[in-house]
């Protein structure tokens, strides 16, 4: 499989290989930063210009209301539900897909980081037998945050990640591991800290 094959299909890949940057991720990216400019460039006033140049990119979107400045990866891996909030500052790093449900607010600054690393330094960069730099190794993980979640300012979701529906995650908190619905969690690493009772 080509890399951009082996990062969506959630394997080792790597992005950087044999002294160079792989040619249809480094092709997407640099779509993805003119995108973003265009994007953040958009009023906030003019909501129906912003909505529509995101349905343009995004794997899909129904109705997302996304505070400038905001930073993806690729663009191209987000889902975005009906009646989506991010406020100011959010980062996708979606090298796998990041999967917003309906009803989702988002604070300010908030991280979702599909992307990691080789727990084994010997795994995470190709040397050639001088030490020098051939490749790095990435392996990619989606994230998905269902219907009706509040996910508080600062709080990192990282790859791999399901917040269930109608939970909240406290600002700051750094979720590592998928999330019961209908709980709130808080902390580093993020724990459940109480249930939310039913209507």
């Amino acid at each position: 499989m080509e890399e951009y094959d082996k990062m969506l299909a959630g394997e080792y890949n790597f992005p950087f290989k044999n002294g160079v940057p792989n040619e249809r991720m480094s092709k997407l990216r640099e779509k993805a930063r003119i995108d973003l400019e265009t994007f953040n460039a958009i009023p906030k006033s003019e909501f129906e210009a912003r909505l529509t140049f995101l349905k343009s990119i995004t794997k899909k979107c129904d109705k997302a209301f996304i505070n400038s400045p905001v930073t993806w990866e690729y663009g191209c891996h987000l889902s975005f539900g009906n009646v989506v909030f991010l406020n100011v500052g959010c980062l996708l790093l979606d090298g796998a897909e990041i999967k917003f449900g309906n009803r989702v607010m988002v604070g300010p600054r908030a991280m979702f980081l599909t992307s990691d690393h080789p727990l084994e330094p010997e795994k995470r960069l190709l040397l050639d037998k001088n030490g020098e730099l051939e490749g790095a190794c990435t392996i990619n993980k989606p994230i998905c945050v269902m219907d009706d979640v509040f996910i508080g300012a600062g709080a990192i979701i990282l790859g791999g990640v399901t917040i269930g529906s109608g939970s909240t995650v406290g600002a700051g908190s750094v979720v590592t591991k998928s999330v019961p619905k209908r709980v709130v969690v808080a902390g580093n690493p993020a724990k459940v800290i109480r249930t939310i009772p039913s209507k």
